[in-house]
């Protein structure tokens, strides 16, 4: 039953901004995680119930008057959010599942499908990406497997609610007045690329689906390292692996690939904020000569990713979106950011590790667990990854054909060919 508490919460920058960019995917995050047996139905619907209380917005609806925009508490409760799908055709069911998208201005903003045949379930979460990140997903599926597993013997365990601060200003007080001045008077705008080289693809508005390919332990972590040997990281590694993939693709072409990048390394109090936006994006361009080896791509790509490091265009765009959300009143902003902000065709999301030790429903083994980002519309094309148990999964999410479907699925294995052995 749904009750109306009125709760009003504040909407963060990158909430809003996760928002505008409805006009560019679904701006959801979906994942997949495959069980060995049947959950606790009642069990997982208290276990959400509980992580309503701890983080209210889940079950809030986003609300937009003419100068302002804001969270509205609306007393949704698992009976909204959890969905128990029977069948005996699972991987068509959870390909058709995944896709599905929260109900912004109405909520709530999680959706859980228990997608269940004879002895197996596997969970379908989809959230709004307005409420969190990648990592903040993660650190919510973690809390609701915690508590999941706590329910079993002690039935009045409830999570610490998570109610701190949400705001991307946090990322800047670890800088002084004097490196904030330097970094906003960079020479960036809202947008960090010049090209409009995309994928090709043809895209369908109705037809949305997700991509997935499976890089082999084995093989992910001799790709590792072979990065760690050139002193590279795995971002490194993967971007060095799409650009000679597309390479192949459209030869002697210039690639601005944006990435995007985790800014919670910078909170000052190295405190781990859990469950909000704290993002930002980089640009990866090497130019037409990519070299003749991977060890050539991949030097390129880590001395062009060090220098976008060092240059901190990054906080670059969270100062300028918190200066231009804070002068200005909201329906400029939006026109704004709508006219000024162009998303680059071509991006990459290192989603990052899944960490089996905590990611746990009590007793039930986890076979397999992948995140994948937002869904794009053409012509924007989204290379994102996930590890779980050093088991790799690329992912592309995209609005198209089934000719697309078979595009990607080719491009994801020509991503896989193109990584090293040590």
């Amino acid at each position: 039953m749904l009750n109306t508490f009125n709760q009003k919460y504040r909407a963060e920058v990158w909430d809003i901004m996760q928002f505008l960019f409805s006009k560019f995917n679904d701006h959801q995050i979906h994942c997949v995680i495959r069980l060995g047996a049947h959950l606790d139905e009642n069990r997982l619907r208290c276990a959400v119930d509980r992580l309503i209380e701890a983080f209210p917005l889940i079950r809030s609806r986003f609300v937009e008057e003419r100068w302002t925009a804001y969270w509205q508490d609306s007393g949704f409760t698992a009976e909204n959010i959890v969905f128990l799908k029977e069948t005996d055709y699972v991987e068509a069911e959870i390909q058709r599942t995944v896709c599905s998208k929260t109900d912004t201005s109405y909520g709530p903003q999680l959706l859980i499908y228990v997608v269940r045949d004879e002895y197996t379930d596997s969970l379908c979460v989809i959230i709004n990406h307005m409420l969190c990140d990648g990592m903040g997903f993660k650190e919510l599926l973690y809390l609701l497997g915690l508590t999941y597993s706590k329910l079993r013997t002690n039935p009045d365990y409830q999570p610490e609610r998570q109610n701190g601060n949400r705001s991307e200003q946090q990322i800047l007080h670890a800088f002084g007045w004097k490196d904030k001045i330097k970094i906003l008077f960079q020479r960036y705008g809202l947008s960090r690329h010049d090209d409009d080289i995309v994928f090709g693809l043809e895209g369908s508005e109705s037809n949305p689906f997700i991509v997935t390919h499976t890089v082999t332990q084995n093989r992910f972590i001799a790709a590792k390292f072979f990065a760690k040997q050139n002193n590279s990281t795995v971002n490194d590694m993967l971007l060095a692996a799409y650009l000679r993939a597309l390479n192949k693709i459209l030869p002697g072409q210039t690639f601005s690939i944006q990435c995007i990048l985790d800014l919670r390394k910078y909170l000052a109090d190295n405190k781990i904020r859990k469950f909000c936006n704290l993002t930002s994006n980089l640009v990866c361009n090497i130019g037409p000569d990519i070299g003749k080896t991977f060890r050539d791509t991949l030097i390129q790509v880590k001395q062009a990713m060090d220098a976008e490091k060092k240059q901190m265009s990054c906080i670059h765009l969270i100062m300028l979106l918190e200066t231009v959300f804070h002068f200005l009143p909201y329906p400029l902003v939006k026109q704004v950011v709508l006219k000024k902000y162009r998303n680059p065709p071509l991006a990459m999301s290192n989603i990052g590790i899944i960490d089996d030790k905590r990611l746990s429903f009590d007793h039930i083994a986890i076979t397999s667990a992948y995140i994948t980002g937002s869904i794009k519309y053409n012509p924007l094309f989204q290379l994102a990854l996930s590890t779980f148990r050093d088991e790799a999964t690329l992912s592309v999410a995209f609005y198209g054909t089934r000719a697309d479907e078979e595009r990607i699925k080719c491009f994801l294995q020509a991503i896989d060919n193109e990584l090293p052995f040590s």
